[in-house]
Formats: C-alpha cells, sequence, structure tokens
C-alpha cells in the first residue's frame, strides 16, 4: 500500500509528516504552534504556504482533524443523516462540515466535523485530501486489543487540551466521549462516572492512558488511587513506533 503524507489539525497544533526516505523513521515531520486566541484558519494558510507541503499539491494527503466524534453502530448508519444526527449531538457552535469514518472492528461509524472554512482552505492548496477523525486510528487499535484479563477495557486518551474516554465490553464500545482536560482529577471523576453509569466495579476494569507524553504520568497516578489496574501506554510502542505518533 502506497505511504501517504499526512496533516493533522487541532486547537492548538498543525503538525505535517512527509515521507522521506532521509529522515528518522521515513517520515520529515514538520509542526506549527497555534497561539491562543489567534486564528487558526490563518496559522493553517500559513503552514499550507510552507515549502514543506507544496510538494504535495498532486498527492493524496491523509488530513486528521482532532475533536470530539458521534459514534453510530454500523447496523443503524444512513448516509443521508449523518449531518442531522451529528449536529443534534452538539451546539450550533460547534457544528461544521460532517464526514464519517467506518471502524469494522467496533460495527461502528464515527461522525465528526470540520469547520468549512478549514476544508476549503486544505482543498484549494490539496485537491485530494481524504479527512478523517484524529480518534479514528486509536480507536481502531484499541477495538482490537483483546490480551487482558478483564471483559471491561477503559481507555483515556489525553491530546490537545481534551481527554477522551472509550469503555468497551470485550469489542462492544459501551461509551465514547471527549471533554476538555483541566486536570488529572477531572479525568478521574469522569472515568469513575462511567463506570457507576455502567455497574462496573473499579476492580473489574482495565485502564490505559496515553496520549500527551507530558500529562499521562500525572493522570495515571490520579486514576490509580480510584483503579487497581491504571497503566500508561506508549502510543509509540502500540503502534510499533509508526512515526504518525509524534503528532499526538
Amino acid at each position: 500500500m502506497p505511504i501517504h503524507p499526512h496533516l493533522r489539525i487541532s486547537d492548538t497544533e498543525i503538525t505535517a509528516l512527509v515521507p522521506s526516505a532521509e529522515a528518522t523513521g521515513g517520515f520529515a515531520v514538520k509542526s506549527w504552534s497555534v497561539i491562543p486566541g489567534s486564528s487558526l484558519l490563518v496559522r493553517l494558510g500559513e503552514a499550507l504556504r510552507d515549502d514543506f507541503l507544496l510538494s504535495l499539491t498532486e498527492n493524496r494527503v491523509e488530513v486528521g482533524f482532532s475533536g470530539a466524534v458521534t459514534p453510530v453502530p454500523l447496523a443503524d448508519f444512513q448516509e443521508e443523516d449523518a449531518e442531522a444526527l451529528h449536529h443534534q449531538c452538539f451546539s450550533e457552535g460547534r457544528r461544521g462540515r460532517v464526514f464519517y469514518d467506518p471502524v469494522p472492528a467496533l460495527n461502528a461509524v464515527l461522525l465528526f466535523s470540520a469547520d468549512p472554512a478549514l476544508c476549503h482552505r486544505v482543498e484549494e492548496a490539496l485537491p485530494q485530501a481524504h479527512f478523517y477523525a484524529s480518534l479514528t486510528p486509536w480507536l481502531s487499535r484499541l477495538a482490537r486489543k483483546t490480551a487482558v484479563s478483564v471483559a471491561h477495557r477503559l481507555y483515556v486518551y489525553v491530546h490537545d487540551g481534551l481527554f477522551t474516554l472509550a469503555l468497551l465490553n470485550e469489542t462492544r464500545l459501551l461509551l465514547l466521549n471527549t471533554w476538555p482536560a483541566t486536570a488529572p482529577t477531572d479525568v478521574a471523576y469522569y472515568a469513575l462516572s462511567a463506570l457507576r453509569q455502567f455497574g462496573i466495579p473499579p476492580s473489574a476494569v482495565a485502564t490505559q492512558v496515553s496520549g500527551d507524553e507530558a500529562l499521562c504520568p500525572s493522570v495515571v497516578a490520579e486514576l490509580s488511587r480510584h483503579l487497581p489496574h491504571a497503566v500508561g501506554m506508549s502510543a509509540a510502542s502500540e503502534f510499533n513506533r509508526h512515526p504518525l505518533t509524534a503528532a499526538q
């Protein structure tokens, strides 16, 4: 399969990964930070005009958007209903152009949205861009993990000033949600609330934390006070040190 360039867009950072035979790991990486309160659209335009990306106009580029998603059972998914269903789950301020990613390992489809202006700017510069939710590869990989001693698995992903919780029973997705990450105690509160909602004892769930390497240790420490099977997970190790794990 061909290896495509990747562009990952969040409210805090834009990261590009371009295949390169000379670069360590086979990808050259460049990031553009987004100053709080500044325009993400303007910063994206600057990144797309950078020489690092100008050579990609004829290439298929995988463009990942960071943010919340709406999971839908595969059996219930209707493409014509995707926009209305996703917009029903979010306030008007968070609505946008709606896309979807199938996740066969979960028998689910993830709906996500992106600012239409951002999409237009990307498509102007990269006509063969393919949009996806940055949570999709993470969740697809975790859905295939079965080598644990308990049936219930809780995954915590700390990223871009947010944290995402995914609660699974075997390969059945029970809960998937994203909140602003303000403190490790907030992560623990939402995690324990999710377990109470489904009547799952803390001792009966395996918990793994991944994402921002600067924040994960404190999140693991806080969760370990309540969940005896809470551990950190290295994204690089989990994904065989794929260069894309550098853009968490």
